[in-house]
């Protein structure tokens, strides 16, 4: 189920109705232009990702989130859209079918064990066969992706959508990952500047597919079977669960995520940062 309404400060939910109906005034939503609000509310409405679509996205979070989100109905403060809709905006302003030999802002899909995987990448230069991804980034970020190295759910995503451009007879030889910021433009394997980064590795397609495939299987057993996906891992917990998790009350509900450290045989959906510091508790 999408999401319903934003959670203002004051208390007052907001829907999109509100706002198509002309229920909302200049000084009803606090900080937030109302233009701004009702843009966000639009995008989650017309959002591809709903029911039991599996998109390399959506296999590379927490996909319990996933989960609760596309099943379940909730409320969220807008703030916690605020950062996905900067790259919304980045995105939109990347379709274009002007660039000759390019490919950009396009939705590829392919089977993988009798799954339906899919995948919008960012844009795709023919001649030289390169893959490249855009991800908004504060400017702390990238210092750490400097210090730290790529995170391993990045390294996963390039490389699952190079799977599926292989797939649609389309070969990679090289991805290429930028991050912008407000204030910069960082890409991987360049040299040179004041923040360097690694180039992408080339993953073999069979950990490709493995991890895809696993991922994929969850889901899918969730979306049908209702089988609840478990937690995620305690690096990924440590931010996503504190701040960002706009259905985290779902999971609070299950009484089974633990608050630091993982319990005894249990096997989570590793998706950490790798190299990012570890708290100490």
């Amino acid at each position: 189920m999408p999401l319903r309404a934003f959670v203002l400060p004051n208390g007052r939910a907001v829907t999109l109705e509100d706002f198509e109906s002309g229920r909302i005034g200049p000084d009803d939503t606090g900080a937030f232009p109302p233009a701004l609000l009702y843009r966000m509310l639009k995008a989650e409405a017309d959002n591809p990702h709903k029911g039991g679509m599996i998109s390399v996205t959506s296999m590379l979070s927490c996909l319990r989130k996933t989960y609760f989100e596309r099943t379940r109905p909730y409320d969220a403060p807008p703030i916690l859209f605020w950062y996905p809709y900067r790259g919304t905006i980045l995105h939109t302003g990347l379709q274009t079918d002007d660039l000759k030999d390019w490919i950009c802002e396009r939705r590829f899909s392919a089977d993988l064990n009798g799954h339906a995987l899919s995948g919008q990448i960012d844009a795709y230069h023919v001649p030289t066969r390169t893959l490249w991804d855009y991800k908004t980034a504060h400017e702390a970020k990238l210092s750490a992706l400097m210090r730290f190295g790529l995170p391993k759910s990045h390294i996963h995503q390039v490389n699952g959508y190079r799977w599926l451009l292989e797939k649609n007879g389309l070969g990679v030889d090289r991805m290429r990952i930028t991050y912008l910021s407000m204030m910069d433009v960082v890409t991987t394997g360049e040299t040179g500047g004041p923040i360097s980064l690694p180039s992408v590795p080339v993953l073999p397609f069979p950990e490709i597919e493995t991890l895809l495939a696993d991922r994929a299987m969850v889901l899918r057993r969730a979306f049908d079977l209702d089988e609840i996906p478990i937690y995620t891992d305690a690096d990924t917990r440590r931010w996503l669960c504190r701040k960002y998790c706009p259905v985290k009350s779902y999971c609070d509900d299950m009484g089974d995520r633990p608050d630091d450290g993982l319990p005894p045989n249990s096997v989570p959906i590793d998706l950490a940062w790798e190299a990012s510091p570890k708290t100490e508790n």
